[in-house]
């Protein structure tokens, strides 16, 4: 079919998506196999985690940290919604997941639970994403909550001065703008996993002790440790 100047057809469309998306890659983490799983985290000291558990750096140039074991890439993206820019190149990754914190709107869940949810919403919206369901075994039962409904909201105030309107039982600040870009490009379902770092109204983030820190660092380094197994068993030995 005959485009007039000026009007790109479908396929000339297509091609400049594709090399976008490819610089976009190579800008933020260096560039990555197509077909790489990919964890996701804003958490440095989680990152850092993974560096124990086999995975080796990259010097890539980038401008996110990533490290890489058995063709499972773990990067270091920044907290909120930019991860939604690298999650629309990961169209052809077969497993993405993203490990992050969540504050608790509801009384049931206690500070370094983890809580994997099943479907996410954004603040202000009632339009939901559905979540890769996972099948993780924790180190005993009370370690993981059940599945819980999830807002992401703009900042973390938000969850607190919106709390009552947000009709949830856990925030975050990056699910949702990594599931929906990963659904406009016909990604892989993400699957989310978040250690509750905090409760309104009777334990904010502000007003933390020490122990709280341990359990939280606990939680973390547990859900790497599962995680990292489960990748491990899936894309074989090192």
């Amino acid at each position: 079919m005959h485009h007039p100047a000026g009007d790109a057809g479908p396929d000339l469309l297509m091609d400049n998506l594709t090399d976008m998306y490819e610089r976009i890659s190579m800008t933020l983490v260096g560039g990555m196999p197509r077909e790489a799983s990919v964890v996701m985290t804003p958490i440095r000291s989680i990152f850092a985690r993974f560096r124990d558990e086999g995975w080796l750096d990259i010097d890539h140039g980038g401008w996110w940290p990533r490290l890489r074991r058995d063709g499972v890439h773990v990067v270091l993206i920044p907290q909120g919604g930019a991860v939604a820019d690298l999650c629309r190149t990961l169209a052809a990754s077969p497993r993405v997941d993203f490990l992050g914190f969540g504050g608790a709107l509801s009384a049931s869940l206690a500070v370094g639970q983890i809580v994997r949810p099943d479907a996410v919403r954004r603040s202000g919206s009632t339009d939901t994403l559905c979540l890769s369901p996972t099948t993780l075994s924790p180190a005993t039962p009370s370690d993981v909550a059940a599945p819980q409904t999830l807002v992401t909201v703009s900042h973390l105030l938000e969850t607190y001065d919106s709390a009552a309107g947000l009709v949830a039982d856990v925030a975050d600040m990056e699910t949702w703008f990594a599931a929906s870009a990963l659904n406009q490009v016909g990604g892989t379902t993400l699957a989310a996993h978040l250690v509750i770092t905090d409760r309104w109204p009777d334990a904010p983030f502000y007003d933390q002790d020490a122990n709280a820190g341990r359990h939280i660092r606990s939680s973390c380094d547990l859900f790497v440790q599962m995680l990292a197994a489960d990748l491990r068993g899936e894309n074989g030995p090192t």
